[in-house]
């Protein structure tokens, strides 16, 4: 595949990550659904998260779920399972299915303003080296805006997904 049609995967952070909680903390406890943002899925060719007016390429959702919750299905994905991922606020589900050392991306939604069902091909390997770039994008993000961020949980499974999922390519 050429790298001009490698898939992206893209956080954008609106600008309630400037105030509380992320900002306060270690005053305030922060919640994995505090980390509400923007995500970006697609190539050049298609991006699965374009809305039907074309308007916007992102959806919004609770970013940190959604990244720990990608990592958590490379190991099925590795194994040739078909698995799939709901978006914790929206009517949208990602649907992965193996063939070999590819995998389809499908993006099916109910939501009346995005398209009902879309899908790309793309190596496993580069699926993995997308989600490992938003994962080092959210983490620097979120330390961006307080350094302090580093003590959390949430920072903590990032890095530890961050290091881990690559592993599982390699057994």
């Amino acid at each position: 595949m050429s790298s001009k049609n490698l898939i992206k995967i893209r956080i954008s952070s609106p600008e309630t990550w400037d105030s509380d909680p992320l900002k306060l903390y270690p005053n305030r406890e922060i919640q994995p659904h505090d980390i509400a943002g923007e995500i970006y899925v697609g190539n050049d060719d298609t991006v699965l998260t374009e809305t039907v007016s074309e308007l916007s390429k992102y959806i919004n959702d609770y970013v940190w779920y959604l990244i720990v919750d990608m990592h958590a299905l490379i190991p099925n994905i590795a194994k040739g399972q078909i698995v799939g991922l709901h978006f914790v606020d929206d009517p949208h589900v990602l649907i992965f299915i193996p063939y070999g050392t590819q995998i389809e991306v499908i993006f099916k939604s109910n939501n009346p303003s995005y398209p009902p069902w879309k899908e790309i091909v793309v190596s496993l390997e580069e699926w993995v080296q997308a989600l490992q770039d938003a994962t080092l994008d959210l983490i620097d993000q979120l330390l961006a805006i307080n350094p302090m961020l580093e003590e959390t949980l949430e920072v903590q499974k990032l890095r530890e997904c961050y290091k881990n999922t690559p592993q599982i390519l390699m057994q």
